[in-house]
């Protein structure tokens, strides 16, 4: 039986699940069409794990929120695709965890796989979600190219929003204007805009 995770605690919601896992009769390769039984045991399966996000979510637990990501992925692949809406969702989770534990390549990963489907098709995605939703996976790839040291990089993938006023983070100007790098990311508008401010009077 695929697991309650309500109502278990963080320790044991993993080894539920993969036991869960094992009693499925999918092919998580295969691109034989399910049945309908197969669909509903893996969209069990799928409520689980998001339960399970959910409480590892609120212990601030990243460790063990990829792993769940790494269990849901295939699963969301072989009912959804990795290109639909549910997809999008999973990868960004997965490179918000990615960019806590500050394993930038494996982040960029991620927010590539984001960005194929919701960046905009000019820029090589679907232009599926919302404007804001491509502005925040726009975020995590800068984030993830900032912590690579790439500043200039990662300044061209938020002017990406510049032209529809879809920009989610203010640091339009991060390679124009010298700001610590601590600022670079996760910063209000007006604090952004204060700092800007600060650089260009001691500039």
């Amino acid at each position: 039986m695929p697991c309650t995770c309500g109502s278990l605690s963080p320790t044991r919601c993993l080894c539920t699940i993969d036991e869960a896992l094992r009693n499925i009769d999918v092919d998580l390769c295969s691109t034989i069409p399910l049945s309908s039984a197969q669909t509903d045991a893996l969209k069990s399966t799928e409520d689980a794990l998001r339960r399970c996000n959910a409480t590892f979510r609120a212990a601030n637990d990243y460790n063990r929120r990829v792993l769940v990501y790494f269990r849901l992925i295939p699963i969301i692949d072989r009912l959804y695709t990795l290109t639909s809406v549910e997809g999008a969702d999973a990868f960004d989770g997965l490179a918000e965890c990615l960019l806590h534990q500050r394993i930038w390549d494996s982040a960029i990963e991620a927010a590539q796989s984001v960005l194929k489907t919701r960046e905009e098709p000019r820029f090589g995605g679907a232009g599926v979600g919302t404007a804001y939703d491509r502005g925040k996976s726009r975020k995590a790839m800068a984030k993830a190219l900032e912590g690579q040291g790439k500043l200039l990089d990662a300044r061209v993938v938020r002017l990406r929003g510049k032209e529809t006023d879809t920009l989610v983070c203010a640091y339009a100007e991060c390679a124009v204007h010298l700001l610590l790098l601590r600022l670079l990311s996760d910063i209000g508008l007006d604090k952004a805009q204060g700092a800007l401010q600060g650089a260009r009077s001691t500039g």
